[in-house]
């Protein structure tokens, strides 16, 4: 399927080295990587050639627009010396900021339970609605009930 797919495909994208002066150029990016690995010493990860990838679109798109792409600024651009002694500048991933997540005040919904249960019951038998079930409260642990205060009179308690 690869093979057709790269075979037959009008609109294949080519996935050009990195590294200055080599003309390299692969259809599949673990071509690329391997190539990079191989002939320039380096490992390059499958990130770093997406954003590569993005960004080479994000320029033809800009290109079409008569807009000037500048996604890639010296600020997030790593320098990389392989073991040729050769300095070429890879794009690096800027990591997302991670907020910490909010924590509902819980407090309140304590004793949401003891008060239903100490509620007054309605004159006419039934029990009264549950209040709101809140999903975010904490459940509470039921507090323990002396089921023997009217043990049944085959079963005489000591």
């Amino acid at each position: 399927m690869r093979h057709h797919a790269d075979k037959h495909n009008i609109g294949i994208t080519w996935h050009q080295c990195t590294v200055s002066g080599c003309d390299y150029k692969a259809k599949q990016v673990v071509n690329l990587r391997t190539h990079i690995r191989k002939r320039h010493g380096q490992t390059v990860e499958h990130q770093t050639l997406l954003v590569q990838q993005r960004q080479k679109a994000n320029a033809q798109l800009n290109k079409r627009e008569g807009e000037v792409n500048a996604a890639v600024t010296v600020a997030n651009m790593a320098s990389i010396m392989n073991t040729a002694g050769q300095t070429y500048m890879i794009p690096m991933m800027v990591q997302p900021v991670l907020q910490p997540m909010l924590q509902p005040d819980l407090m309140p919904n304590i004793n949401m339970f003891a008060s239903a249960m100490s509620a007054p019951m309605p004159s006419s038998g039934q029990a009264p609605p549950p209040p709101p079930m809140n999903p975010l409260a904490v459940p509470q642990p039921i507090p323990p009930q002396n089921f023997m205060q009217n043990p049944p009179s085959d079963n005489p308690t000591i």
